[in-house]
């Protein structure tokens, strides 16, 4: 008997099938939506306009101008004056054009002025500007424009000083170098270390338009290394001019030449001088030449530095002796070096926690009884770090401040001259911690013998004023619930104090930066910004005016004129115009406010949706942490892109949030981090998500990620260690995961000395066996600012508990490895994979139904390297040219072939490979690009020991932003060549074992024909203009992708001749390497120099992965390439 069901039966099924939630909505995660993702940068790039305001002031200070980039690429020239509150053109714009058409013969468009530079003239009234490769002076008031040839004053005097680091990277833009000296000169640019970065040279005469950032640094040597000019560059296009004699520029601040082990420091007066040579300390009688021994007992292990400070009458000097303390070395093999094919060894040195430190201490000399005179040292038994000696005006005695490890007791010690007795006259003390790192302020005024300090002591961080003679309390200068947050200018003569205040507004996001000024005695407290935002000020060169901008992440900024002697406003300048950046789809970022873990304290934090937000769907939630008690880190200022909301684009909704045990807020708020780094503030964080969810019900707690890197790597994977109820997916980047691990300073800063069991109950290494949720771990090989060996334990910890999990390790790069473009897509995708349930594009697989088929492309070569520079700078590494890639289909472009069937909707291949350690923006060097080099050179990457530093993996730019030198069009439209008719060819191989021969045999399609030239055809060599540095950008590494005809059924791993292809030149091969397969073997992954790439054969068992549809791998075992 059949039994069938009931229709009415089956529809009631059905029905109640479609009700059930499926936990994830439609259309998300799809290749849509990373197309999305991938183009947001350009999408809102230049489409926030009238949000910026660069004053030039007047000589007189009393007026400005600035100049303002408007939609089409209009401009706008504005004029202000202070004095009277007036804002208008600064010149007729329609009649300087038609002037400047009269004189030239040139149609010109008022709206787009070709104004390069435009100057204040010596009047203060007129403007002179550089126009049409000719200079002019324009009377703004009459209209009135003569050709001026006069050189325009360099244009790096236009500002009071110029920093000796590139301290930030602002808008893409380019500077105009134009040589006028009479030799060639050298174009210099200064990393954020202050390192410099040869950029090559500028013949006498020409000049160079050189592609860079905002806020970085640039200098002008001459053929003597003598600097000309040192200047920063502007958020717009600017053109500095160099002449042989103009005066050096105004730098940050002097130079400090400090004393070297045989160079001695004279006294004031002049007669004296202290020299330390061989770790002791000597007297020099520089009038009669006498020497004088003032120590014997100094040792390599623990002896006298080499900095002298003498007192005013030249009757005493202290001299610091310093006792070595632990020599921790850290050890890094890198891999993959791009220079030599066997892995290199590393090491530097890295303290960690309860390691012993240098200690230094203060060594008192009397020159006139030429003797030690000993230092109570009771006062500071075990000091961390001593700094900031001052002597008194009288020479009695001298300050220092000292610093005890631990962290918790802060003192200014007075030592008498005579005696060398020590007192306290400032201690500073903490049951937790004193935040010095953060919150020293310590300024000695030595005319009134007073200092200036900071204090937490009642509960807030405020500026008292003490007496230094006595060491007591003269003034509170700032009190209330709120925190000063940095000193800026101190004004002795008027007894003012400038800071930065923030929580001084009440009403007001307690984050957001305010400016203010006080005087010594507390009183007369100026509030001189009010907007309810986070501000920025730029003061008029005598300091009457200050012109403030402030913006919240969803406001635009807002500038405005203000008195900077009380605060008013003068005059609205700017109110940011978004309309276009809304007109994209941009999602306002919404900023919340709830109550933390005590249900009394305010947590702050911030969402971001994706463009095409709907709010009947379910979103999964991902929070990007970064808990460091050093600071707080939820946005506050307006910008066109925050990078969580990339992310958010394949169908997530971020957060940032700011929970207790970050800083800036009351000293209780900061004290929950104490010896407690794995707290992170995670019950305020799932208390903030709970109450924004309440009533946004797109927000699907069920479903929440989180990563981060650094000490966010910590607290991500802490996340599914502590709280894996709440949190289902973390992505942990180079984490310090045991803070035991880490570096000194910033561990013991938060968790105490000595080392105790509160260190291993936050160790994520301790806790691995908790691990519950899904975790991808990507770390740095070559990790200098947190070492590596910190994630590969926590590595080892999850497999002896038996724990899933995945992990990524970066060969040749630093710390912030998950970060470059191939972290970034593995940390996208495995949000997609794992919170949507969506399997991400599969970069392995073929090319898709209707796309072209690529053929077989040469995987990365490292032994193919160029030789290393013997000039001082380093080599940077040239860009090497790919030829021309026949395939079945005729393919005859790189960029077109790839960029169409890999990586649709981006700018260049996700699978670039990666840049070498000096030289971020060039790939691997071909040998032709050996032979013709270009005269320009690259930076390094920024320090990988920086935190907001990246070195990227993949070739692209560095995502903090390092210049790069311009060329005349992208390099891989420049990636032509071969020649198709004979298919390609294959370089003679020197292997041993006659397998180059073998190769050749097999494929006889693809020998070079009798007589044939090996030189590149000429369009294929690479075009830099003279003098142009390495091009804008790398040409893009080529993933290896498997082509027509090759299928693992056909139990063959040979190409087909039509689709096989080498890279131009001759295969090197290095010493003591045996033999080496021909460049062309395919592979689903690039071949291991030194590997044997043997075919599936008989007997052998088949490739697991190749069940899933994918070519199946060949089998890689150690020794010397064999073809089987």
């Amino acid at each position: 008997m059949t039994l069938r069901p009931r229709p009415t039966l089956l529809i009631l099924a059905t029905a109640i099938a479609l009700s059930i939630p499926t936990g994830r909505s439609p259309a998300q995660g799809t290749p849509a939506d990373y197309r999305r993702a991938d183009t947001l940068r350009e999408r809102t790039r230049g489409t926030v306009f009238r949000d910026r305001v660069r004053a030039d002031w007047s000589p007189d200070g009393s007026r400005f101008w600035y100049r303002n980039d408007l939609p089409g690429g209009t401009l706008e020239f504005v004029l202000v004056s202070a004095k009277d509150g007036d804002r208008r053109p600064a010149f007729d714009h329609a009649r300087l054009a038609g002037s400047l058409a009269e004189e030239t013969g040139i149609d010109i468009d008022p709206a787009r002025l070709p104004i390069d530079r435009l100057d204040w003239d010596d009047d203060g009234t007129s403007f002179r500007f550089r126009a049409l490769d000719r200079s002019w002076r324009l009377d703004p008031e009459t209209g009135e424009l003569l050709a001026d040839d006069r050189p325009l004053p360099p244009a790096s005097r236009r500002r009071s000083f110029v920093p000796r680091a590139s301290r930030r990277t602002g808008e893409e833009t380019e500077i105009v170098v134009v040589n006028r000296t009479d030799g060639p000169v050298s174009l210099i640019w200064y990393d954020p270390g202050g390192r410099p970065r040869p950029y090559g040279t500028i013949p006498p005469g020409q000049e160079r338009r050189q592609h860079t950032f905002g806020g970085h640094v640039w200098s002008v040597e001459d053929r003597d290394g003598r600097e000309l000019d040192r200047f920063e560059a502007e958020d717009r296009p600017s053109r500095f001019e160099i002449s042989a004699d103009q005066p050096p520029p105004p730098f940050e601040r002097p130079d400090r030449v400090r004393p070297g082990p045989d160079r001695g420091e004279p006294s004031p007066d002049g007669r004296w001088e202290a020299v330390v040579r061989d770790h002791n300390v000597s007297l020099v009688d520089r009038q009669t030449g006498e020497q004088f021994l003032l120590s014997d007992d100094g040792t390599e292990a623990d002896g006298y530095q080499p900095r002298v400070s003498w007192s005013p009458d030249s009757r005493k000097f202290v001299v610091l002796r310093r006792a070595r303390g632990d020599d921790r070395k850290v050890y890094l093999i890198e891999s993959s070096p791009r220079d030599q094919l066997q892995p290199k060894l590393h090491s530097y040195d890295y303290l960690k926690p309860g390691d012993r430190v240098d200690v230094s201490r203060p060594h008192l000399f009397h020159v006139g009884r030429l003797e030690r005179i000993p230092v109570d040292e009771r006062l500071s038994p075990n000091p961390w770090r001593i700094s900031d000696l001052h002597w008194a005006p009288d020479s009695s005695r001298f300050l220092y401040l000292d610093n005890e490890r631990g962290h918790q007791v802060l003192r200014v010690i007075a030592v008498d001259a005579e005696t060398g007795a020590a007192v306290p006259v400032i201690e500073e003390r903490s049951d937790t911690f004193i935040d010095y790192s953060q919150k020293t302020v310590f300024r000695y005024f030595e005319d009134t013998e007073e200092i200036l300090w900071a204090s937490e002591r009642d509960g807030w961080n405020h500026l008292y004023l003490f007496d230094a003679r006595s060491g007591a309390l003269k003034h509170r200068v700032t009190s209330g619930e709120w925190v000063v947050r940095a000193v800026d200018r101190v004004d002795e003569e008027a007894r003012q104090i400038w800071f930065r205040a923030m929580g001084i507004h009440p009403g007001q996001d307690p984050y957001h930066i305010h400016h203010a000024r006080v005087n010594f005695d507390g009183t007369g407290l100026v509030l001189l910004t009010e907007g309810d935002g986070t501000h920025s000020v730029e003061f008029s060169p005598d300091r009457t005016y200050l012109i403030d901008s402030y913006s919240r992440v969803d406001l635009p900024p807002i500038t405005e004129l203000r008195s900077a002697e009380d605060g008013r406003l003068i005059l609205e300048l700017e109110r940011a115009d978004w309309s276009a950046l809304l007109e994209t789809g941009w999602q306002i970022p919404e900023r919340f406010v709830a109550k933390g873990r005590d249900g009394q304290t305010d947590i702050h934090g911030v969402i971001f949706r994706p463009s095409n937000f709907d709010p009947s769907r379910s979103y999964p939630v991902i929070e990007q942490i970064y808990a460091g008690p050093q600071g707080a880190f939820v946005p506050k200022a307006f910008s066109p892109l925050h990078r969580p909301q990339v992310l958010a684009e394949l169908g997530f909704v971020l957060v940032q949030i700011d929970g207790m045990g970050t800083n800036w807020r009351s000293k209780a708020f900061h004290d929950v981090c104490w010896r407690n780094l794995g707290d992170a503030g995670f019950p305020d964080r799932i208390a903030w998500l709970k109450a924004a969810a309440a009533d946004r019900p797109y927000m699907d707690l069920t479903r929440v990620g989180i990563y981060g890197g650094s000490a966010g790597g910590q607290n991500a994977l802490g996340a599914l260690l502590f709280h894996p109820d709440f949190y289902k997916v973390a992505v942990a980047d180079c984490g310090c995961h045991d803070n035991r691990m880490d570096k000194l300073w910033w561990n013991e800063q938060w968790m105490g000395w000595p080392v105790g069991p509160h260190y291993e109950a936050s160790s994520n290494v301790a806790n691995a066996h908790r691990l519950r949720g899904k975790l991808l771990l990507t770390v740095g090989e070559l990790d200098r600012n947190v070492d590596p060996s910190s994630t590969m334990q926590v590595v080892d910890a999850l497999i002896r508990a038996g724990k899933d999990f995945d992990l990524v390790v970066f060969p040749g790069v630093g710390h912030g490895a998950g970060d470059s473009p191939y972290g970034d897509r593995r940390r996208r995708d495995f949000f997609v994979r794992h919170l949507l349930g969506v399997e991400p594009p599969d970069r392995n697989a073929e090319p898709p139904p209707g796309r072209r088929r690529l053929g077989r492309l040469t995987p990365h070569r490292p032994d193919l390297r160029p030789p290393r520079s013997r000039s001082r700078s380093r080599n940077p590494r040239f860009l090497g040219v790919p030829r021309r890639i026949p395939t079945a289909r005729g393919t005859d472009n790189i960029e077109r072939a790839v960029l169409a069937d890999l990586n649709p909707g981006r700018t260049r291949p996700r699978n670039s490979e990666r840049a070498p350690n000096d030289a971020p923006h060039a790939p691997h060097t071909s040998r032709l690009a050996r032979r013709h080099p270009p005269a320009g050179g690259g930076p390094r990457d920024r320090h990988p020991g920086c935190r907001h530093s990246l070195r990227a993996a993949t070739g692209r730019a560095d995502p903090d932003g390092q210049p790069s030198a311009s060329a005349d069009r992208p390099a891989v439209e420049r990636a032509r060549g071969g020649r198709p008719e004979h298919g390609g060819r294959l370089p003679r191989q020197r292997a041993r074992g006659g397998e180059g021969r073998r190769v050749r045999e097999a494929l006889p399609e693809l020998r070079r024909p009798p007589g044939r030239s090996r030189q590149l055809p000429p369009d294929s060599q690479p075009h830099q203009e003279q003098g142009q540095g390495p091009p804008r950008g790398p040409v893009p590494h080529v993933p290896v992708v498997q082509g027509a005809g090759n299928r693992p059924d056909q139990g063959s791993i040979l190409p087909e001749p039509r689709t096989a292809h080498l890279r131009g030149g001759r295969a090197r091969r290095p010493a003591g390497h045996g033999g080496r397969a021909p460049l062309g073997l395919p592979s689903n992954r690039p071949a291991l120099a030194g590997r044997a790439l043997r075919p599936p054969g008989p007997g052998r068992p088949p490739d697991r992965r190749a069940d899933a549809g994918r070519p199946a791998e060949p089998e890689v075992r150690e020794g010397r390439r064999s073809l089987g």
